[in-house]
């Protein structure tokens, strides 16, 4: 809701994606949320179990705080090499993230509805079992 108050650079209003540079930031920005989101899940379906590695903590910290985390620093890096790589100004940096988010917001949804069962365990629509 916010974007459009973060325009600082009023030559390139109306300019889809602002520039050549910032419709290849968002075309990389897509391809690397359909690569990173699923990979993520994968990753946290069989590999991370915060609960396990750290007991004693509480459920809010251990299952929330520290995954939210991570993923905030790996947003906050994603966003450091975009702007060292591409020195790409503050609009380019936005929508490269919205676009990011967006995207991965929709893998999340498909993944929620098509290929998650009990449990929210990850299964293939056709293995699922019925119950």
């Amino acid at each position: 809701m916010l974007l459009p108050f973060v325009d600082i650079n009023l030559d390139s209003v109306g300019v889809y994606f602002r520039s050549r540079r910032g419709r290849y930031l968002n075309l990389l920005a897509l391809g690397m949320s359909l690569l990173v989101t699923p990979a993520w899940i994968v990753l946290d379906e069989l590999f991370l179990d915060w609960t396990n590695w750290l007991p004693a903590w509480p459920s809010l910290i251990s299952d929330g705080l520290i995954p939210f985390s991570v993923l905030l620093l790996g947003l906050l890096m994603l966003d450091e090499m975009v702007k060292r790589a591409f020195q790409a100004g503050t609009e380019d940096r936005i929508l490269f993230i919205f676009i990011f988010l967006l995207a991965a917001l929709v893998v999340l949804t498909i993944v929620g509805i098509f290929f998650r069962g009990p449990g929210m365990s990850l299964y293939w629509p056709w293995d699922m079992p019925t119950h």
